[in-house]
């Protein structure tokens, strides 16, 4: 039985039909409003494959609306307005000129990403424990994105074990499904204790939020520098054991010469 169900008067086994659908959108624009206080605009697309976002005044939902996912679509709304309540969009605005003035601009992208992640698991936290209602529609909406059999596959597989950004960003945002492996990468348990999910509320802003995810970055960093460093160093011992076979294949050759001149 879906959470929805509560407050649906209809049940229909496909699509729903407009009215249906427009009264569902209704209901789910009334969720945002009794988080957020606010008039919040919101837009609803039938695109699976698209994201839901907002920008702190208006959210956009991306999916198909039907009795098998509308508890996951109400959650998402949900997360999206908590983000307009909670998150601080002017360190989201100004995040390029924060990382200039400390040096780490070009880690702007991953930063970013980082900072998303963190940001999620901090205003998550703070809706579930705090309207304990929405608890089912946050658990749809995580079933169906972060432990959907793609990503149980992908984890458990041999894909996204390289030290690499592409690998620990994946492992990372994935990093409480059930079977991530923490033995993947070499930093991720640090990764995992560093984000201590059981005490995300220490983080009390958005900027808490950037500290953490620029902590996150710094320790991937500081790794993948040590494993390159050390890839260096076999590189040299290698080119200069080649350099030394080298020099004794020149050797050998010259003497063979000598001796082919003295006895031909």
């Amino acid at each position: 039985m879906n959470n929805s169900n509560f407050w649906l008067k209809y049940e229909p086994e496909g699509k729903f039909n407009l009215l249906e659908l427009a009264n569902t959108q209704r209901a789910i624009t009334n969720f945002v409003k009794i988080l957020t206080e606010k008039e919040i605009k919101v837009d609803f697309q039938s695109n699976n494959d698209a994201d839901s976002f907002t920008n702190g005044k208006r959210i956009t939902i991306s999916s198909t609306i039907t009795m098998n996912t509308i508890d996951s679509v109400v959650g998402t709304a949900l997360h999206e307005a908590a983000h307009c309540k909670y998150t601080d969009f002017h360190v989201l605005k100004y995040l390029k000129n924060l990382l200039y003035n400390r040096n780490i601009q070009s880690g702007h992208d991953i930063i970013a990403t980082l900072l998303n992640f963190v940001e999620d698991r901090r205003i998550d936290s703070l809706v579930y424990k705090n309207a304990p209602g929405y608890q089912g529609y946050y658990r749809s909406m995580y079933e169906r994105y972060f432990y959907s059999k793609t990503v149980d596959k992908a984890l458990k597989g041999p894909e996204y074990r390289d030290e690499n950004w592409n690998s620990y960003l994946f492992r990372i945002i994935n990093i409480f499904n059930k079977n991530t492996d923490l033995n993947a990468l070499r930093c991720l348990p640090t990764i995992f204790k560093a984000i201590d999910l059981k005490n995300i509320d220490r983080l009390k802003d958005t900027m808490d939020s950037l500290e953490l995810a620029i902590t996150l970055y710094g320790t991937v960093k500081y790794i993948k520098l040590q494993v390159l460093k050390k890839n260096l160093t076999k590189l040299k011992l290698l080119a200069n054991l080649t350099l030394k076979k080298i020099k004794y294949l020149l050797l050998i050759k010259m003497e063979l010469n000598a001796l082919i001149e003295k006895y031909m």
